[in-house]
């Protein structure tokens, strides 16, 4: 899974607004990427949720749910500060098998917008957007 983006639709702001969105900060496995906060509910004998090298989009990592029994509700969350008024995209690819992916973007605390997507297959990625506006200062 990799965070891809965070644009502004402000000319000015179409630079990524996400630090470090492809897990590159940290230039090794870790469930404690720099920037993110990890919530790992994930299971079972083969269990994790972290960042590694083993299958990547593009780059050297990117994040992974493993886990044999069913699980919920683990998360990674970052934060940006918006720069100015408007409408902010948050992007992210997922790629894998048997589960669900959903990202969601909150503007203080508020849910804005959600989306969802069922991968089909591992290295076939799948892009997700979601939209918000937020004023000038708000997270």
């Amino acid at each position: 899974y990799l965070f891809s983006h965070i644009t502004s639709e402000k000319k000015s702001l179409k630079e990524n607004l996400l630090k470090n969105p492809g897990f590159e900060s940290d230039k090794t496995d870790t469930s404690s990427p720099v920037l993110w906060k990890i919530t790992d509910t994930t299971s079972g004998e083969y269990s994790k949720f972290t960042v590694n090298s083993e299958m990547v989009r593009n780059g050297e990592y990117s994040l992974h749910w493993y886990s044999a029994d069913s699980f919920e509700n683990s998360s990674a969350l970052t934060e940006i500060t918006a720069e100015c008024d408007g409408n902010y995209k948050f992007s992210s690819y997922f790629a894998g098998e048997k589960s669900t992916c959903k990202i969601r973007i909150y503007v203080n605390n508020v849910l804005k917008d959600e989306n969802t997507c069922k991968p089909v297959a591992y290295n076939s990625w799948d892009k997700l957007s979601v939209m918000a506006y937020a004023k000038k200062g708000r997270r």
